[in-house]
């Protein structure tokens, strides 16, 4: 939360809530250790990143359910898939909430919206002088790996027109993109 009061104002506002609302809140913030205040804050920061899936039409289904799927799926498919998907849909996108098509808004996309928001994996980036890196860990096994590999690398190249390299683990993928093809 002290990364966030760094970057952004904030304004006093005065809200009336019933009690059969306010209740929960007091309750989590207290088990959380955190206060009203900043449990507030992140259910309208989480409220306000629903223009994902919103905006997306994302379909929110059990991991359990996802895992059985993709399962049944072939690997060349999962591949070809992610290719398609991730050369239109991120474009797509971004195009239709209004963001310009460059770095700061795909790692927003990459960092607010399939890790926070759409649950597609748990993702760590930083930028060296060459390239930025993206770490992405998901409990859905190879074959997710595989397609996120593909959607990504395939976002990254249609969209931004960058060179990328990529590593994949069975609850990891790790991609590279050049910076200097910006």
């Amino acid at each position: 939360m002290a990364k966030l009061a760094q970057k952004e104002k904030f304004v006093t506002k005065t809200f009336r809530v019933s009690q059969d609302l306010w209740r929960p809140i007091e309750e989590k913030a207290r088990r959380e250790g955190m206060s009203v205040n900043q449990l507030v804050n992140q259910i309208l920061k989480r409220y306000n990143d629903m223009i994902w899936s919103d905006r997306y039409k994302a379909l929110t289904i059990s991991p359990e359910t996802f895992e059985t799927l993709i399962k049944g799926l072939s690997d060349d498919y999962i591949e070809a898939s992610g290719r398609e998907m991730g050369s239109t849909a991120p474009k797509s996108g971004l195009m239709m909430v209004g963001m310009p098509l460059n770095l700061d808004s795909i790692v927003q996309l990459m960092t607010r919206g399939f890790d926070e928001h759409m649950n597609w994996f748990q993702c760590d980036h930083h930028k060296t002088k060459d390239e930025i890196i993206f770490h992405m860990r998901h409990s859905f096994g190879r074959k997710w790996s595989a397609f996120l590999n593909s959607y990504i690398s395939s976002m990254f190249t249609s969209t931004l027109g960058m060179e990328v390299r990529s590593e994949i683990l069975d609850g990891a993928v790790t991609v590279y993109a050049r910076l200097n093809k910006i």
